[in-house]
């Protein structure tokens, strides 16, 4: 049987109003880079015209455990 910390949890689109959590967690990881930064999601779509593809792993309004952010983009 799984523990709850490995299946309780919503992997969804991201959503604009995601953003401050999404910052939040990107800033508690000092592997992260400026690339998994949301903004960047902003300057690809804007300047290069890519359509985003940004998965989050949720548990209620929270981003939740290591790796759990995905910022992908189709051109």
């Amino acid at each position: 049987m799984l523990d709850d910390a490995l299946t309780d949890f919503e992997v969804r689109p991201v959503r604009p109003d995601d953003a401050p959590a999404w910052a939040s967690f990107v800033a508690a990881h000092p592997e992260s880079t400026f690339f998994h930064r949301f903004e960047w999601r902003t300057l690809l779509a804007g300047a290069l015209g890519y359509e985003d593809r940004y998965l989050c792993a949720t548990r209620g309004d929270s981003i939740v455990g290591a790796g759990c952010i995905l910022p992908l983009s189709q051109t």
